[in-house]
């Protein structure tokens, strides 16, 4: 139990769910060594989710948070391993998937131990930038290990990650005011952000252009919690709520960018499927909170 709060398990399910959308953004169900490659991006995944619990480790025993490594346990020194193994771990299977992959996974590796292990002042500035471009390109994985970075990130094809990472920046705005509390109309500003940011899927080609009803409907189901309190100043615990709200939704705005670029009608089936994943992240986090 105390290892799979430590890896944040509850959250599992959101990556797997980047990696099958970002396939089937690559208009691929399967490719030669996917197994690897999911295997890679999970492990630099939950390997920084340890490396941040450690990070905090100092601060989360201060404020009494009851981490697996803050209340003892699951001594530091077996995060701090765990998580650098997995980091370690993740870049060889990438080396094994293609020579795209190996040369994009120094870059994913970098961008984690840097959001991890960077001074409060770094993290404050680029934390939620850093945190945007990683979950970025864990949806862009599954394109990058076959057509390697520059053929992912172009004029044409770049829309849907822009549009995952502006969601993860807002969120991760509000989320850095998890200790003090925030203004109820800023968070607002960027829970609304949020919940434009599939916007710049209009940039790309071929847009199915009723992906404005799906739309809608995410931004009706991700801005009320937040709207209703909107006059007032957020303490944490309201924050904390918010963020967990915001992060387990995830999965419905990845339906948004499918259907926007829908290729087959299996596209729409899949898309369907996302309130469930939804479902079974907020089920898992009951289960194995990480506090």
């Amino acid at each position: 139990m105390a290892f799979a709060a430590l890896l944040r398990i509850a959250l599992l399910p959101t990556i797997l769910w980047d990696f099958l959308i970002g396939a089937r953004l690559a208009g691929m169900w399967r490719f030669e060594n996917d197994v690897l490659a999911l295997a890679a991006l999970l492990c630099f995944y939950h390997g920084g989710m340890v490396l941040n619990d450690w990070r905090d480790l100092r601060q989360d025993r201060a404020h009494g948070r009851k981490r697996p490594l803050a209340d003892g346990r699951i001594p530091p020194l077996v995060g701090l391993v765990l998580g650098l193994g997995l980091i370690a771990t993740g870049y060889y299977c990438s080396t094994l998937v293609s020579p795209e992959l190996a040369a994009a996974a120094p870059w994913l590796a970098g961008i984690i131990l840097l959001y991890d292990f960077s001074s409060g002042v770094v993290r404050q500035m680029a934390g939620p930038w850093l945190l945007a471009i990683a979950r970025a390109l864990s949806l862009a994985w599954p394109m990058i290990a076959v057509f390697g970075l520059n053929a992912t990130f172009t004029p044409s094809s770049f829309t849907p990650f822009a549009c995952y990472g502006i969601f993860f920046l807002s969120i991760s705005r509000i989320a850095q005011k998890e200790e003090e509390g925030i203004l109820g109309m800023r968070a607002l500003a960027f829970l609304s952000a949020a919940a434009l940011s599939p916007l710049v899927l209009a940039y790309g080609s071929g847009v199915q252009w009723w992906f404005l009803l799906p739309w809608v409907l995410f931004a009706a189901w991700l801005i009320p919690p937040g709207w209703r309190i909107r006059h007032e100043v957020w303490e944490p615990h309201q924050v904390q709520a918010i963020v967990r709200h915001s992060l387990s939704s995830a999965p419905l705005i990845l339906a948004v960018c499918l259907v926007a670029a829908m290729q087959r009608p299996q596209d729409m089936i899949l898309a369907l499927a996302a309130p469930l994943i939804m479902m079974l992240v907020r089920q898992l986090a009951r289960a194995f909170p990480p506090e």
